[in-house]
């Protein structure tokens, strides 16, 4: 869940491409899939945002859904990916996205999400190296693999920190790093991830 006590500052970090040759996609937990989208499940995308706090409302994330996936919906069945738990239920997503600009292209880890209730099982993590295993198919020829997020989500960034993102100076179309983030983040991450989060110039 996102911690809104803290004070909110946008983080963008970046993976080499390189580095997910080494990436290892974990085994579930008993009963849990990977799947990827098909038509009907925007429905439990735009749920589960609400459930962790990203949108106020389902209309508002239905609405996010259509406006940033759906305008491309041949695409989803390859970049969208979701984990299902025994029950049948989507749990936690994410998606092997993009942005651009002209004619720059920024592939980017998009709206990485775990059902509340779910926590705690390595869904997370699982979700995000799944998706970063689609980037070499997906995006074959890119130099870094983006993701943006905010000190809400701090716990999410000693994850992505432990993966091999840093953050970084180079910016995506629509944000870039507050640095300020650093004095949120050093009152809530151990020592070791601090040490070692910035990317190296």
């Amino acid at each position: 869940m996102l911690d809104k006590s803290l004070v909110y500052k946008d983080i963008v970090m970046c993976l080499p491409f390189e580095d997910l040759e080494d990436l290892k996609v974990p085994v579930l937990p008993d009963e849990y899939s990977y799947k990827m989208f098909e038509s009907g499940d925007e429905i439990a995308w735009a749920k589960l945002e609400v459930l962790v706090g990203e949108f106020d409302c389902f209309e508002d994330a239905s609405a996010y859904f259509a406006k940033t996936f759906l305008t491309h919906e041949e695409l989803l069945a390859d970049r969208v990916c979701f984990i299902v738990n025994p029950e049948g239920e989507i749990v936690a997503t994410t998606s092997a996205w993009f942005k651009t600009n002209g004619d720059i292209r920024f592939p980017l880890i998009h709206w990485v999400s775990t059902s509340p209730k779910e926590q705690g099982k390595g869904l997370g993590k699982a979700i995000v190296l799944f998706a970063l295993s689609r980037f070499l198919v997906v995006e074959p020829d890119a130099d870094f693999i983006f993701l943006h997020t905010h000190t809400w989500a701090y716990k999410a960034v000693g994850m992505y920190q432990k993966m091999g993102f840093r953050i970084t100076k180079k910016a995506l179309p629509t944000s870039r790093t507050d640095f300020s983030c650093m004095d949120v983040l050093k009152d809530v991450l151990p020592n070791s991830i601090i040490a070692q989060l910035l990317e190296k110039d």
